[in-house]
């Protein structure tokens, strides 16, 4: 073989170490695509008074045939999250709206409220951010939440994530008018802190639960 084919074999050959799968898991969770039963966990997460308030379906009471049924309109990708230890299902993560011709989308995460400020669901959301800007042409992902829920974002505000609007009084529930806040993650900004999350996160591959 000549130099210049040694060369392009190289070459052919780091192009195709970036050809694996998608990283799933993390330090404290991981993402597997929703199966049949997940179903009786989703229902529950999406219909109870805890979670579903912060969820697609607000106040509402849909049947379980509705939650089931709307479980993959509007989602780019979804899956269930799994803590590591103890292993069980604590939440869904997903984009949803993606706007092909703008390149953005926007990321949901809910979660059960047993891991509550345990920094969990923010661990979803990265490993989430993560695959969407690696498998998909996104330039931003956005992130919606309501006035009494944007604490939770408030300590990426400045580092990772960026308020980018406020519609006020937008929300109406438990008898009042709630602001509505926008924040998106840059897909350049998140490529120049991946190392740091990945460390942080220390990712791993796929992950089976029954595996």
């Amino acid at each position: 073989m000549t130099a210049g084919g040694e060369r392009e074999q190289v070459e052919a050959e780091d192009d195709l170490s970036a050809w694996t799968a998608p990283v799933m898991s993390g330090r404290r969770v991981f993402l597997v695509r929703v199966r049949r039963e997940d179903h009786p966990f989703i229902v529950h997460l999406e219909t109870s008074a805890s979670t579903a308030f912060r969820w697609r379906h607000g106040p509402r009471t849909p049947s379980d045939e509705e939650v089931l049924g709307s479980l993959s309109r509007g989602v780019l990708a979804q899956f269930v999250l799994w803590q590591r230890e103890p292993q069980r299902r604590i939440g869904l993560v997903n984009i949803y709206n993606a706007d092909h011709v703008n390149q953005v989308a926007f990321l949901g995460v809910a979660t059960i409220p047993q891991v509550d400020k345990q920094g969990l669901a923010m661990e979803g959301a990265l490993l989430m951010f993560r695959y969407g800007f690696a498998n998909f042409p996104l330039r931003k992902i956005y992130a919606e939440a309501h006035e009494g829920n944007a604490v939770r974002f408030r300590s990426g505000v400045g580092r990772l994530l960026h308020e980018e609007g406020c519609l006020r009084k937008h929300v109406f529930y438990n008898d009042r008018y709630w602001d509505l806040y926008t924040f998106a993650v840059y897909r350049e900004e998140f490529y120049e802190r991946r190392d740091k999350i990945d460390q942080f996160l220390r990712i791993g591959g796929p992950h089976d639960p029954d595996g």
